[in-house]
């Protein structure tokens, strides 16, 4: 039996055309990094602090993703592979999850409208509970808890 040209349509729009979005947006961050004309990470602020700053990471993947060698970007930066492939791993997961939508639904708001009350009924319990056990502390003639 063939297919019919509605069902080859859906077939490619769910598996084909996801992939195609994220080489899209892949390509596309190259191409914005080639035409600024990145800079190398500054090494005083990698090597010494330990610590690298968001877009420091952001930097060092887009340059692996535009064709760089990871044994090479380790070195210079003076983080393992390992460390490397994460941060790209992490890069390449935040794209996808971002590709992905879906219509914010009415109950959306009213989760988060709930959940905003709960935290302000918490934070006052919390003070009120706080105040109690001061006023109990500083009652005269009220014997000290221990």
């Amino acid at each position: 039996m063939g297919l019919k040209i509605a069902e080859i349509f859906l077939l490619v729009s769910i598996f084909v055309l996801p992939v195609i979005v994220i080489a899209a947006v892949v390509w596309a961050i190259v191409a914005l990094l080639k035409r600024n004309k990145r800079s190398a990470l500054p090494q005083a602020m990698t090597a010494e602090r330990g610590r690298f700053s968001t877009t420091q990471k952001k930097n060092a993947v887009l340059r692996l993703l535009e064709g760089e060698e990871l044994g090479a970007l380790s070195r210079e930066l003076g983080v393992t592979v390992a460390v490397l492939s994460e941060w790209r791993e992490m890069f390449l997961a935040g794209a996808e999850t971002h590709l992905k939508s879906r219509e914010q639904e009415p109950a959306d708001d009213e989760v988060l409208r709930l959940k905003a009350m709960v935290g302000e009924l918490m934070l006052k319990n919390e003070l009120l509970a706080e105040k109690s056990r001061l006023s109990e502390d500083n009652t005269p003639g009220m014997p000290l808890r221990k």
